[in-house]
């Protein structure tokens, strides 16, 4: 857990480990309310965000689901379980991805996450426009509106999307071809002209800086994975080489099916 204060609210960020995909989310909080991005991946790590809401007294005022892969939202049901006056909501796209995708996942992750896993996922509401106002607080959607980040242009604050990563190993599955790569690595130059003070990225080491970093870390990752990719003979040697590049990164299992995903070894998608 790492905090960070700006002169408005304070943001309070939980992450997690390998297991749950370094994935973050974030607590805006200000005057005894709260404000949360994301839900974790895993009951346990729901849960430590309830105990946090509950220790503190705060008034857990609504939930934005800023992806619709299921470290985002797996833990919503836990927290809304706590916080039954707590809206959720997402935008449409997201919305949407959940929808069509929830079945499987859940059968995908069930088995494996066993008693962490959700029984009642909880669906968003679809969010109107592209801004999200709370506690005079104003949050704008940026990005492809299927990967969109949240921005606050007066505390210079950004909660990043699926597409910001920090020291730690990128999933690349759903991104595998070297343009998508490309169109990717065009979006992060777009977020690197805003004026960013601090960035939470999506999926991020627990010892990262939080701040713009960030995106050139992401960015030099995907330039360097479109190079691999067309030196390695395999997975295999696409792991080795991306590892010398990048040394003791965490997510280790995210780099193996990347590896095997982007080196046609495995379908996806």
């Amino acid at each position: 857990m790492k905090q960070i204060n700006t002169a408005n609210y304070t943001i309070t960020t939980f992450t997690t480990n390998d297991q749950s995909f370094l994935v973050t989310a974030s607590l805006l909080e200000k005057d005894g309310h709260a404000f949360l991005i994301n839900t974790a991946f895993t009951k346990t790590s729901a849960l430590e965000i309830v105990a946090y809401l509950k220790a503190n007294q705060l008034e857990l005022d609504e939930i934005f689901l800023i992806h619709g892969d299921p470290d985002y939202y797996f833990g919503a049901e836990v927290i809304k379980a706590a916080f039954p006056e707590a809206i959720i909501r997402a935008t449409k796209e997201t919305q949407e991805h959940i929808v069509q995708k929830v079945l499987g996942k859940l059968a995908v992750w069930s088995s494996q996450l066993g008693v962490d896993a959700p029984v009642n996922v909880v669906l968003p509401q679809a969010i109107e426009g592209n801004v999200i106002n709370w506690q005079g607080v104003t949050l704008e959607m940026v990005g492809d509106s299927h990967r969109i980040n949240l921005y606050d242009k007066d505390q210079k604050v950004m909660i990043g999307g699926i597409d910001t990563f920090d020291q730690a190993h990128v999933f690349l599955a759903d991104s595998k071809t070297a343009e998508e790569m490309q169109t990717w690595a065009a979006r992060l130059e777009d977020l690197e002209q805003m004026d960013i003070a601090h960035l939470i990225p999506s999926h991020s080491n627990p010892e990262s800086k939080f701040d713009k970093t960030a995106l050139s870390f992401t960015k030099a990752y995907l330039e360097k994975t479109i190079q691999v990719e067309s030196e390695s003979a395999d997975s295999a040697a696409f792991m080795a080489a991306m590892n010398q590049a990048f040394p003791n990164l965490p997510n280790q299992g995210v780099l193996g099916l990347s590896a095997k995903v982007v080196m046609q070894e495995m379908p996806w998608g």
